[in-house]
């Protein structure tokens, strides 16, 4: 849907503000006069020589611009049923609110006395907040006024939408040469630079050439101007598109920033609080996610990517269950969310239900649903732990047989057969360079040595893996050593 009707629902102050930019029924030299003088009705407005209606109806407009509906049935009061007047105004607010057919109903009447490319505006955003086709109003709007730059760039923002980005271009030119200063025209402008980017395959690549760096950064840096340009400081969504390309252009504290004025501005957005929750998260300040996460949570307790991220973040911050509840609820809005099963599996099996643990492990492995490296280890120790000593010595001698890491292939041996192996190689496990991998592997050494009766240097590797606090086998040693770890 075009971005003007966007705007429209989503900010409903700025839809209020519109009104009176697009109207100038209000006067500058209007007399200011007390509350008790806002006169209710045609009979009670004839007693008195002061004020005109358009002086009363700016009165109202001051009183009551917090309250649309409110302030409609006042105008309807105050002015004659006869009088289509203020029919355009009256559908302006009921496009504020989201009453499109109410909208619709009023600037149809106004459009029978004055056939006017303001009335049509309005009359193509009640179209398409009802999801009837407005392309004829547009044109008709064209045809009166041929530099009307909201039915431009309403065209521009349609072909956006249907990734027509030539088609995009030529309009948005037309607008930028009508006036180069139009906000509207500005943003998206803006949000044709990043299309061209998707258009190009480049922004989801992991690497990329040096031309296509210094492509995709062009665009972006292209797109962060006409933002900067558009100046919207009263629009969240200005706001939010800001946080986007800071984020592309790997901005991250001015993206963070961007989205703290657009929460600001639209408090009760769940989309702020999840975007900002989500550059917390993969900034690794998984503390600060939660916060938002949670916010988010609140506003839209079935909003499914967000209770994605609030269990993933209760998950790493060891809220382990709450992390459970929030995944029993991902699972039971789509049982095939394959990326929840790895965390799912390692909650039921510190939290107690070890058989729906192995279950979901057994499905990972078998479908390879995870690239966790470290899944199969985890699944073969399951399977002794559950006594199921054949399926794992299977397990373990197709892994033997297909893996390709020295080390990984070393414990596999030692785990199928630890008398043949020798000690070695748990040595060469445990001096393993990268601190993140040395601490997955120590906690799998741990569980062979545990198994061949070294219960004291087992539980020694076992603490430092639960104070590494790294990988998910930190939270499966904090559940092993119990009380020792506390």
């Amino acid at each position: 849907m075009a971005e003007n009707i966007l705007m429209i629902t989503r900010f409903t102050y700025l839809g209020l503000l519109f009104i009176l930019l697009f109207f100038s029924c209000k006067t500058t030299n209007s007399t200011i006069f007390e509350e008790d003088r806002v006169f209710d009705s045609p009979k009670e407005a004839e007693l008195s020589s002061e004020p005109t209606i358009e002086e009363r109806v700016n009165l109202l407009i001051d009183k009551y611009i917090n309250d649309p509906l409110l302030l409609i049935d006042k105008i309807l009061l105050v002015t004659d049923s006869t009088d289509n007047s203020y029919y355009p105004l009256i559908a302006r607010l009921y496009l504020s609110v989201g009453d499109y057919l109410s909208a619709n109903k009023y600037i149809t009447t106004a459009l029978e006395v004055e056939y006017l490319a303001d009335n049509l505006e309005i009359l193509a955003m009640s179209q398409m907040g009802l999801g009837d086709n407005y392309s004829t109003t547009l044109e008709n709007i064209l045809i009166l006024d041929d530099k009307n730059i909201f039915a431009i760039n309403t065209f521009a923002s349609d072909s956006l939408v249907s990734k027509e980005l030539n088609k995009a271009e030529e309009y948005l030119n037309k607008s930028y040469n009508i006036d180069p200063e139009n906000s509207n025209t500005l943003l998206l402008l803006g949000d044709l630079a990043l299309a061209r980017v998707n258009s190009m395959g480049l922004a989801k690549k992991k690497v990329l050439s040096l031309q296509q760096e210094s492509t995709i950064t062009a665009y972006y840096k292209r797109a962060l101007k006409y933002y900067l340009d558009s100046n919207q400081t009263t629009n969240p969504n200005f706001y939010v598109k800001l946080s986007a390309v800071y984020k592309k252009l790997g901005k991250k504290l001015k993206a963070v920033q961007a989205l703290d004025r657009s929460i600001e501005l639209e408090p009760d957005n769940v989309w702020n609080y999840y975007d900002r929750g989500k550059i917390y998260f993969y900034m690794g300040e998984s503390q600060l996610a939660l916060p938002d996460f949670k916010k988010a949570y609140d506003i839209d307790p079935n909003n499914f990517f967000v209770n994605v991220f609030l269990a993933r973040s209760y998950f790493i911050n060891n809220n382990l269950e709450e992390s459970l509840l929030i995944y029993n609820k991902v699972l039971e809005m789509n049982p095939q969310y394959t990326p929840a099963y790895k965390n799912y599996s390692i909650l039921n099996y510190i939290l107690g239900d070890k058989t729906l643990s192995l279950n979901y492990l057994i499905r990972i492995y078998n479908k390879r649903l995870d690239p966790d490296k470290f899944i199969p280890l985890f699944l073969v120790d399951s399977l002794i732990e559950a006594g199921r000593d054949k399926d794992s010595k299977k397990t373990l001698e197709n892994l033997v047989k297909n893996e390709k890491n020295v080390t990984m292939k070393g414990i596999y041996k030692y785990y199928l057969n630890p008398s043949r192996v020798g000690d070695q190689v748990l040595t060469d496990a445990l001096a393993v360079e990268d601190d993140y991998l040395r601490m997955r592997y120590t906690y799998y050494v741990s569980q062979a040595l545990l198994r061949d009766g070294v219960k004291s240097l087992s539980e020694t590797l076992l603490l430092e893996v639960a104070e590494s606090n790294l990988g998910f086998e930190a939270k499966l040693a904090k559940y092993k050593l119990g009380d020792k770890y506390e």
